[in-house]
């Protein structure tokens, strides 16, 4: 596996937050049970992720 640089790590770090808080959002006006769901498994995806690579969100400023 390819390690990621410093910049490489705070750039997906800003995308996975960006893409969390719009997740959030989402679910937060959503209607449908089925597609919360989805919605749950893809925040839960990005709440991995963004775990995976550690302690970068704090010191990203994201």
């Amino acid at each position: 596996m390819h390690e990621l640089t410093g910049d490489e790590r705070d750039y997906l770090a800003r995308l996975l937050k960006k893409r969390h808080d719009d997740l959030l959002h989402e679910l937060h006006h959503a209607v449908t049970r089925a597609y919360k769901e989805g919605l749950r498994e893809e925040i839960d995806l990005t709440e991995r992720l963004q775990h995976q690579i550690g302690g970068v969100l704090a010191g990203a400023g994201v």
